[in-house]
């Protein structure tokens, strides 16, 4: 597992729960095999501060994933 994964989920996470996606390490995210590129086009029609609701948040055989919600 690569160390830098914990920091970055954790932080990933935040910002799902948030609703603040802007500046997401893309670059680390390629290196980490963590697809984000969607979350810009999300940012883009996501009202700023729209907290999300998180409704699944597991990591099965340490790839971490989220069910997610924003209403609006």
């Amino acid at each position: 597992m690569d160390e830098r994964a914990v920091g970055f989920d954790a932080d990933l996470g935040a910002r799902l729960r948030a609703g603040d996606l802007a500046s997401i390490d893309h670059d680390l995210a390629h290196e980490l095999w963590a697809d984000t590129l969607a979350l810009d086009e999300l940012a883009a029609v996501l009202p700023p501060g729209c907290p999300g609701t998180v409704d699944l948040e597991a990591d099965p055989y340490g790839v971490q994933y989220w069910v997610v919600r924003w209403e609006w």
